[in-house]
């Protein structure tokens, strides 16, 4: 009876705990992630009754809910379901994740958890580079193909790891934890491994952070508000020119031509046929409303695309096709894949938490990051992507005090 009452008292800290440990796990290994969630789920089954388990669940939260079950419902309608059950399976992940770390009264258990992971995770992949570059001085990392093989994840997801690490640090020195410098430096050290694996959209997200939290967060004399801001208007310039990897993955050319900028970027840059080839399947108003049969048949759509548009360019066509790109957009994949309801119950996921007062505003702009992740990548096509959405998503949502372990 003790045990069990000791048991119950403690239960959201040793939660916090197995949630942190598969946080941990996430960058090193999806096998062990995808085990930790067992015991973690018994746990929190044995733990917590029926009634607490959606007790003061959040509404962008259901909202998402019935955006996956609406394309589950949808896929068993259209007999797709099986055929793409390693899709919806990701989705379930998301689902399970959000019930579990609802329950996380201590969010600094779960941050210190991450944080160590991706130290970990970041030296790993700067001894990797260090040895790729003692063996070629010259080697740039423009190309995802080079990148990938030194990181832990594809570049962007890695990259933002690196963000959300950068927003954590930033939190806590906002919150004044100690040791204050251990959370500077490590901010510091994620934006220049940020910086030097090229990854655009993360530089722009890591930057933006710091000039939010340093000007409505951070609570210090408005002098050093101005030196810190000019150091960071001197230096960050500065790190980005010294960048040759960066500067080859800008739409410049070499000879720094402005005029040629748009032209350059539509050659480089996917996302111009991408979705360009998107719209044109949303073009049927059977994909429009309902979207195209399967996962599958849509990603053969679009490749069936990229060989019809791109033309006088047998290469590209050839990349392209070969690639099998998907629309590298979560809204736009939830439109083609289930139709225009699950697109737009996605949309009212961020502009429920942008327009609620009752959401902090430290949790609006983690949904920030998110919706602008969201708007280049298909965030929940990869295992880690469903880990990370379904964490952080979740988890500032709450305003548990810190002390909280009950």
């Amino acid at each position: 009876m003790i045990k069990v009452e000791l048991l119950k008292n403690n239960r959201n800290f040793i939660l916090s705990i197995l949630l942190g440990i598969l946080v941990f796990f996430i960058p090193l290994s999806s096998a062990l992630t995808n085990i930790m969630l067992i015991p973690t789920g018994i746990f929190f089954l044995i733990s917590y009754s029926p009634k607490e388990w959606f007790s003061n669940f959040p509404k962008p939260i259901k909202i998402f809910f019935f955006s996956i079950a609406f394309m589950w419902i949808l896929s068993i309608l259209k007999g797709s379901f099986l055929l793409d059950i390693s899709i919806y399976s990701r989705y379930l992940i998301v689902v399970l994740v959000c019930l579990l770390f609802s329950k996380v009264h201590k969010k600094t258990i779960i941050e210190n958890f991450y944080l160590a992971s991706l130290v970990l995770v970041t030296c790993i992949s700067t001894f990797k580079i260090v040895e790729k570059k003692v063996a070629n001085p010259d080697l740039l990392f423009d190309n995802g193909l080079f990148i990938d093989q030194v990181l832990w994840e594809s570049r962007p997801l890695a990259a933002f790891m690196l963000v959300l690490g950068i927003f954590i640090c930033l939190r806590r020195i906002s919150l004044k934890s100690k040791p204050t410098w251990f959370f500077i430096f490590l901010a510091v050290c994620f934006l220049f491994f940020c910086n030097y694996i090229s990854a655009r959209l993360s530089l722009i997200l890591a930057i933006t952070s710091i000039f939010y939290f340093t000007f409505f967060k951070f609570q210090i004399p408005k002098k050093t508000k101005v030196i810190l801001l000019t150091s960071l208007f001197i230096g960050l310039p500065t790190m980005l020119l010294f960048n040759k990897s960066l500067i080859e993955r800008t739409p410049f050319n070499r000879a720094f031509e402005f005029e040629k900028i748009a032209d350059i970027a539509k050659d480089r840059e996917p996302r111009y046929v991408i979705w360009d080839c998107a719209a044109i399947l949303l073009t049927n108003q059977s994909n429009l409303y309902f979207g195209i049969s399967s996962y599958e048949q849509y990603r053969q759509d679009l490749v069936n695309c990229y060989k019809e548009t791109i033309i006088n360019r047998d290469e590209k066509r050839t990349y392209y096709m070969e690639s099998r790109f998907n629309s590298h957009n979560q809204f736009l994949d939830f439109w083609l894949n289930g139709g225009l309801i699950p697109f737009l119950l996605l949309l009212l996921v961020f502009i429920t938490v942008f327009f609620s007062k009752k959401i902090s505003a430290t949790a609006k702009w983690m949904y920030l990051l998110f919706f602008c992740f969201f708007l280049f990548e298909n965030v929940l096509y990869r295992q880690m992507g469903c880990y990370l959405f379904g964490i952080f998503a979740t988890l500032y949502l709450y305003s548990f005090s810190e002390k909280t372990t009950k």
